[in-house]
């Protein structure tokens, strides 16, 4: 093969790469900012024990969820797990430390289990309270939801 042609290969997938990891520390640095902005403590990697109650006194389900990145500004994305479930969530913080989500189940939409929830975070960052509401087997219910950092 050309040599002037391999050199233009290796330059544009080069390029491409570094692109892609400007993008990311450009998102995450925004990310940060906004949050030291705002007073939003970093929840990046750490686990959370929530309890998720139909109404307010009938324990649905507890399970543990893992938030793992920042992907801009306020937003992140979190996996949920419980007996033998695993299930997606992305949400957002916003400068009042109110939390939104949306989870989806792993295997959904044969698992059905799909909602969402709004929550206040703690000034500590190690509490999150507020509502859920979402499918389960028996239709379309919620309460609340109480979340405590591992």
């Amino acid at each position: 093969m050309d040599p002037q042609i391999v050199s233009a290969i290796i330059g544009a997938v080069g390029g491409i790469g570094a692109a892609l990891v400007g993008k990311a520390s450009l998102e995450s640095y925004k990310s940060a900012s906004f949050r030291r902005r705002h007073a939003i403590p970093d929840i990046r990697n750490t686990k959370w024990t929530c309890q998720w109650f139909f109404g307010d006194k009938e324990l649905y389900v507890e399970d543990t969820v893992e938030m793992q990145r920042w992907t801009s500004r306020g937003s992140f994305r979190a996996i949920g797990y419980q007996s033998g479930l695993t299930y997606s969530i992305e949400g957002t913080i916003d400068p009042s430390r109110t939390v939104m989500l949306t989870y989806l189940a792993g295997k959904y939409p044969t698992e059905g289990f799909v909602g969402t929830a709004c929550m206040t975070l703690s000034v500590k960052g190690d509490a999150m309270d507020g509502w859920w509401c979402g499918q389960v087997a028996d239709g379309i219910r919620g309460g609340r939801v109480s979340c405590r950092r591992k």
